[in-house]
C-alpha cells in the first residue's frame, strides 16, 4: 500500500490488480485526490461559529470526506447520498457503529432528504458526473435550511465550473465554489 502511494505521488499511475484490490486502490485514490482534511479546514473557516446539526455529503466515496466532517462536527447527523448501492452498502458496513451517520442510496437530482432540513451540503468532485446541474442545485436549495451553506468543489473544466456558478447564483444559494486540481488516473 505504501509502495502504491509512493508511485502514485511520483506520477506513475499504472497499478497492478494482482498487488492491490480495487477497493484498496479506490480508497487510496480518494484519500489522495479528495484531500478531506484540506476541505475540512476550508469549511471550518467559512462557517465558523455557526451551528451545524445536519450535514449532507453527495458522492461520499469510501467515507473520507464524511470522516473529516465528523471530526469537525462530531454531534451532527451526517447523511451520505450516492446513486451506487455498492458504495452505500460499504459505508453501512464500515461505519455501522456510528448511529449519527446515515448512508442513503439516492440521486443528486432527487435528494432523499426533507425540505429545509440540512445545514451544510458538501459536493466534492461530483458535478462532473451530473448531466443536469441546474436540477441538482435546485435540490440543494430545497434541502438547505434558511441559513444553510453549500460547499462545492470541482476540477478545472471551466464549462462545469461556469454551469455550477450560474445555477448557484441564480438560486441565491449561500455557497463556496472552489476549483481543485484532480489528476487523471487510469485504473487497470
Amino acid at each position: 500500500f505504501n509502495k502504491f502511494l509512493l508511485n502514485y505521488r511520483r506520477g506513475r499511475y499504472r497499478v497492478s490488480v494482482n498487488t492491490f484490490s480495487n477497493t484498496e486502490i479506490l480508497d487510496c485514490l480518494e484519500r489522495e485526490l479528495r484531500s478531506p482534511n484540506t476541505v475540512r479546514k476550508h469549511i471550518r473557516k467559512i462557517i465558523e461559529g455557526k451551528n451545524v446539526e445536519s450535514i449532507l455529503v453527495l458522492g461520499p466515496g469510501s467515507g473520507g470526506m464524511g470522516n473529516a466532517l465528523r471530526n469537525l462536527y462530531g454531534t451532527s447527523t451526517l447523511f451520505e447520498v450516492d446513486i451506487n448501492p455498492f458504495v452505500i452498502n460499504r459505508l453501512k458496513q464500515k461505519y455501522h457503529k456510528d448511529v449519527m451517520r446515515k448512508p442513503i442510496i439516492g440521486s443528486a437530482s432527487n435528494i432523499p432528504c426533507e425540505t429545509r432540513s440540512i445545514d451544510l451540503v458538501v459536493a466534492y468532485s461530483v458535478f462532473r458526473y451530473i448531466n443536469d446541474t441546474e436540477r441538482v442545485c435546485s435540490e440543494i436549495e430545497r434541502i438547505l435550511k434558511p441559513n444553510g451553506f453549500a460547499f462545492v468543489a470541482e476540477g478545472k473544466k471551466k464549462e462545469i465550473i461556469d454551469k455550477i456558478k450560474y445555477s448557484l447564483l441564480k438560486l441565491k444559494i449561500n455557497s463556496s465554489l472552489s476549483r481543485v486540481v484532480i489528476p487523471t488516473v487510469r485504473l487497470p
